[in-house]
């Protein structure tokens, strides 16, 4: 489940200058947002497996579908499994990340390159 609004900052860094440029790109533009009928993803991102494989015994395929679709977001199910916006387009996607991330104030750096992450130590 998604994170209730809390007192918590959050700041995006995106390495491009435009913002969710990967996601634009991806399904070749259409943005294949999960997938369905039993299909694995791990077949597709093979260097992501452990990663993917956690992430979804927390939150799967049905949960980022019905997230999606309660903000608007209409979804289709192509014959192989794979779950695109209706629209085919991946602004549709762009658009709805967008206005949750600024609904809930999350602070966007582009053009930000991560050189290192680590633990806070201390009162947050």
């Amino acid at each position: 489940r998604l994170a209730k609004a809390q007192e918590v900052s959050l700041l995006l860094l995106e390495k491009s200058a435009n913002l969710l440029h990967k996601v634009r790109i991806s399904g070749g533009g259409r943005c294949n947002v999960t997938h369905g009928h039993g299909a694995s993803p791990l077949r597709s991102y093979p260097r992501g497996a452990n990663l993917i494989q956690s992430l979804a015994s927390k939150h799967g395929p049905e949960d980022s579908a019905r997230w999606f679709q309660e903000k608007g977001v209409e979804l289709k199910t192509e014959a192989d499994g794979r779950i695109f916006p209706a629209s085919d387009n991946s602004e549709s996607v762009v658009g709805c990340l967008s206005s949750a991330a600024a609904s809930r104030g999350v602070q966007v750096q582009t053009e930000a390159r991560v050189i290192n992450v680590a633990q806070a130590t201390g009162p947050r």
